[in-house]
């Protein structure tokens, strides 16, 4: 599999018409100095390194299930009222919500640690990434094979119209 870099996620999501360049916006080294005060940790590089990327906006793609900045300095209301008694490690960082799911990478595991999922109703999280390098790179080629698919499936209805 293919690793897509944050460093190189911005022109990723524009050469794949995920996103035009217009719409992506980075976190700047003050955004992330603020939620690593807000949460008391040093963030991961991996990590930082996406959200100097497209931390507060990247169009639609991870709109639904990243926490952009500044949203993601709110997270624990919205993990309280979701996900109820859960408690995480004390070093867990969540990067994602999406209905009663989270994941998230502990911020004592190094510079790409491995990622964790736990939904509501679950016993326990699991490592289900071995780290955020392999995770984003999962979501993006993902993204770019449902985007392909659409493109495809738009081609065809093309050919199949009547010419005017």
């Amino acid at each position: 599999m293919p690793v897509i870099q944050p460093q190189t996620l911005s022109q990723t999501l524009v050469d794949n018409h995920l996103a035009t360049p217009d719409v992506i916006a980075p976190c700047t080294p003050e955004d992330i100095s603020a939620i690593e005060s807000k949460y008391f940790v040093k963030l991961p590089r991996t990590y930082k390194d996406f959200l100097l990327a497209v931390g507060r906006s990247s169009n639609k793609i991870f709109s639904d299930v990243i926490l952009m900045y500044p949203a993601i300095c709110d997270v624990d209301d919205v993990i309280k009222s979701t996900l109820g008694d859960f408690q995480p490690p004390s070093s867990a960082f969540i990067f994602v919500l999406h209905n009663d799911t989270v994941l998230y990478f502990t911020t004592s595991e190094g510079d790409d640690p491995p990622i964790y999922r736990f939904t509501q109703g679950d016993e326990a999280a699991e490592e289900v990434f071995p780290s955020f390098s392999s995770w984003l790179s999962d979501y993006i080629l993902g993204e770019i094979q449902m985007q392909k698919n659409i493109e495809e499936l738009d081609r065809r209805a093309d050919a199949r119209r009547p010419s005017q």
